[in-house]
């Protein structure tokens, strides 16, 4: 063989291995997102993000200890967020963990704690770190009709 065609044969190569390993990646993106996405049309899921450490939610106020001003605001978000009544909106709520869904984390593109997010049947319509905003999206919703 000659060294063009060597040299040939090495760059398309490279090329196909790298256009096979970013499909393989959107392809594992599309699926985890499409986990997360609704089931029906006129309804919303919404899950909130949050990196506390050992995967553990908060210790009461009393028992915390020092934390650093991005883990206090943490606890304090998801105390205040335990107050909200997102179920009257949202057909399903979940608290997530970063270091249990690194993935979804990733895929997302969620670079701050806690975020926010909602999701119709078709993918993420809200995305947000600022629980003012969150609440303000949720009112435009529809209430949730309950079933007698």
């Amino acid at each position: 063989m000659q060294p063009k065609s060597v040299l040939l044969t090495l760059m398309l190569s490279c090329i196909l291995f790298a256009g096979c390993s970013f499909g393989e990646y959107e392809s594992k993106k599309m699926e985890t997102i499409s986990g997360l996405k609704a089931d029906q049309e006129g309804q919303y899921y919404m899950y909130v993000f949050f990196d506390f450490p050992h995967d553990e939610v908060p210790p009461p106020p009393d028992k915390r200890g020092v934390v650093d001003d991005k883990l206090e605001r943490q606890y304090e978000v998801y105390e205040n967020m335990m107050r909200l009544d997102p179920l009257l909106k949202v057909h399903q709520f979940g608290v997530k963990s970063a270091d249990r869904v690194p993935e979804q984390v990733d895929f997302l593109n969620i670079k701050e704690f806690p975020t926010f997010v909602i999701f119709d049947d078709k993918g993420v319509v809200f995305l947000s770190t600022d629980m003012s905003e969150t609440e303000k999206f949720l009112e435009t919703l529809p209430d949730i009709e309950l079933k007698n």
